[in-house]
């Protein structure tokens, strides 16, 4: 009997090592839930409103009851008709809605994103269906003096990883939680839409964020210097004035040799040119202006109204060239090419140079800079931070101060000390 249950008990327990050996590391964070998981973003945009939905195929069975050959996975011929059960069960919810009635919306596009199988062991609960992804855009036509709309989610399925084993009571058993993240201009928010709370008014920024960029001090008024050869004709002319009037009166003489020093004094001045109180003070407020709205500039969603606010930055074609560098700065590769949002931006070091009284006025700036930017996930944040060194030079523009050159001379990548979950909008933000 003995002998019997050794081999039992060997067996046993090779199982038992086996389920408690670690998976092995994943590089990056394995976000999603392994359960129904949506994902909602709202984006004002000049058109109206866009919507992108993310919903796996667990919220997708949970809510529409999808019946497929293979539970697990979705055959690419069954694609298309779970994305048409999804549109009609959107068009029936209303999830946007005005004063006037329920938003109607057509169709962008529609993505399947396949589950990635280096992930799939960390979903024991749901595996593939948990990491499947039906991704949809949608646009809603509505009138620019929008100023608010309601967003109402219609179903919150059951949590899993919340919820206690076997339980039966409903009413009480935790749901999950949609998260909508609602873009207008350079504002983002983050709505929690729940069972008990299932809609939210959001009252969309008027202007497009006309006043986000931060103003730029005005450019001092140079008088231009007179040329000398316009005083040299005075000069003749005074001296010819001068020796008519020795004949007829010596005082006539005297107020003449008079006028004609105050005369020569002020051409002296004016040929010199008005110069304001101009210098490293005054370059130094104007640089750090101009690079807090470089980074401002990103914070607006759309690529168009991204370009509008550099334009009151960057002069010419450094506009391309910086929009670029900055904007494949943010771009985290790690998290599918998810665009970073910018938190902080700190001047670690400035040195000001070549102040230039001439007409433009104009100046270099020498700068090293840090920016930690965060791409928000449901729950935790993935930050990165960089670190640039570049050197600027800032001219008077007639529509005011500009970028005109810059020049990159050292990017470096930064370790993130202490992993936070900022505020996901513009309020705490540092320039």
């Amino acid at each position: 009997m003995h002998r019997g249950l050794l081999p039992t008990l060997c067996l046993m327990l090779a199982l038992l090592t086996c389920s408690w050996a670690p998976l092995p590391e994943l590089e990056g964070e394995a976000h999603p839930m392994d359960g129904p998981d949506v994902e909602l973003r709202i984006q004002r945009t000049k058109a109206g409103l866009r919507l992108a939905l993310r919903a796996n195929l667990v919220f997708l069975d949970e809510t529409l009851g999808s019946m497929r050959e293979i539970p697990q996975e979705i055959a690419p011929e069954e694609e298309q008709a779970l994305e048409e059960t999804t549109l009609e069960w959107l068009r029936d919810s209303q999830i946007l809605r005005t004063e006037a009635g329920a938003l109607e919306f057509k169709k962008l596009n529609a993505t399947w994103v396949p589950a990635d199988p280096e992930r799939i062991p960390y979903f024991p609960r749901e595996g593939e269906r948990a990491l499947t992804y039906l991704d949809l855009r949608l646009d809603y036509s509505v009138p620019e003096s929008l100023d608010q709309v309601t967003v109402t989610w219609p179903t919150f399925p059951v949590n899993p990883v919340l919820a206690a084993p076997g339980s039966t009571d409903m009413e009480s058993t935790p749901t999950i939680e949609v998260k909508a993240v609602l873009m207008a201009g350079p504002e983002e928010r983050v709505a929690t839409l729940t069972k008990e709370e299932a809609s939210y008014l959001w009252r969309l920024p008027q202007g497009q964020g006309a006043d986000h960029l931060l103003a730029l001090p005005a450019v001092p008024n140079i008088s231009p210097p007179i040329s000398p050869h316009y005083w040299i004709i005075m000069a003749l002319g005074a001296v010819l004035s001068a020796c008519m009037l020795l004949r007829r009166s010596p005082l006539r003489l005297t107020l003449a040799l008079i006028a004609i020093a105050v005369m020569f004094s002020l051409g002296r001045q004016s040929m010199q040119g008005d110069t304001p109180d101009w210098g490293t003070e005054q370059a130094t407020k104007t640089f750090h202006v101009l690079h807090g709205n470089l980074y401002r500039a990103f914070d607006f969603h759309e690529p168009e109204s991204v370009y509008d606010a550099l334009e009151q930055t960057v002069h010419g074609d450094l506009l391309e060239e910086l929009y670029r560098e900055i904007h494949t700065s943010l771009i985290m590769e790690e998290e599918e090419g998810a665009l970073c949002r910018v938190e902080t931006v700190s001047i670690k070091e400035l040195v000001i140079s070549e102040t230039s009284t001439d007409a433009p006025l104009q100046f270099k700036a020498l700068c090293t800079w840090q920016v930690l930017g965060v791409v928000h996930h449901w729950g935790h944040s993935h930050q990165r931070k960089l670190q640039w060194t570049a050197e600027f030079r800032i001219a008077a523009r007639p529509e005011g101060w500009r970028m005109v050159e810059a020049r990159i001379l050292e990017t470096e990548r930064l370790p993130v000390e202490v992993e936070e979950e900022p505020a996901p909008s513009n309020t705490g933000k540092t320039f």
